[in-house]
């Protein structure tokens, strides 16, 4: 027996097997559909050509095909598949290059923004602080080892300054300068000079 549900007039009413056969269809049908959807841009590519294919086959061919009495009351509706199709495969298309470029604008607005922002971020650094990324100048290096548990660092992680090159293996482990960081040095003589004050060799 199946499960029983209550109709308008609280009678109870059971769904046949038969009944659930085809609502289990349908819910594999929809998801097949979805599924379809998603599919690679490919597949309603072929869909579309196919369609239009069969559309526009002159009746000689379609006759040396025997599809001629098949198509001919379709028609229409494989026409509009094969629109529906294209549009389809046109949008999935399209939204690849505008992620691309969308991508690129935003990579080019947080270089903008932090060549911007940066060096009055390292200007308000704290005294350690500016001791810890002078090292980093002084040694004409952007990578150095350090304790992972080291509150300066870890601080300098946090405003985006560093970050973490190498995943940690004991407690010691590379940080790597922004590279925005870099830049605001090489751009600014008297920061540089500046953070350099602050040198004392952190170990």
């Amino acid at each position: 027996m199946g499960k029983p549900r209550l109709d308008g007039a609280g009678r109870g009413i059971t769904l046949s097997g038969k009944g659930k056969a085809m609502t289990e269809k349908t819910a594999d049908l929809i998801g097949k559909a979805i599924d379809l959807f998603f599919a690679k841009p490919i597949v309603y590519f072929t869909i579309s050509a196919t369609c239009f294919v069969i559309v526009l086959l002159p009746a000689g061919a379609k006759d040396y095909l025997g599809i001629s009495q098949i198509v001919a009351p379709y028609r229409g509706w494989v026409a509009l598949a094969g629109i529906a199709s294209g549009v389809i495969w046109v949008a999935s298309c399209s939204h690849r290059p505008l992620d691309i470029i969308s991508k690129w604008a935003r990579g080019k607005y947080q270089l903008w923004h932090m060549d911007r922002k940066g060096p009055r971020i390292l200007r308000e650094l704290s005294r350690q602080e500016k001791r810890y990324i002078a090292d980093y100048i002084k040694n004409d290096v952007t990578t150095k080892t350090w304790n992972c548990t080291n509150g300066v660092i870890n601080g300098l992680q946090l405003k985006g300054v560093v970050y973490q090159a190498s995943n940690i293996s004991g407690l010691r482990t590379d940080y790597n300068l922004k590279p925005w960081v870099t830049r605001a040095i090489q751009k600014n003589p008297d920061l540089k000079e500046d953070i350099l004050k602050h040198y004392v060799e952190v170990v």
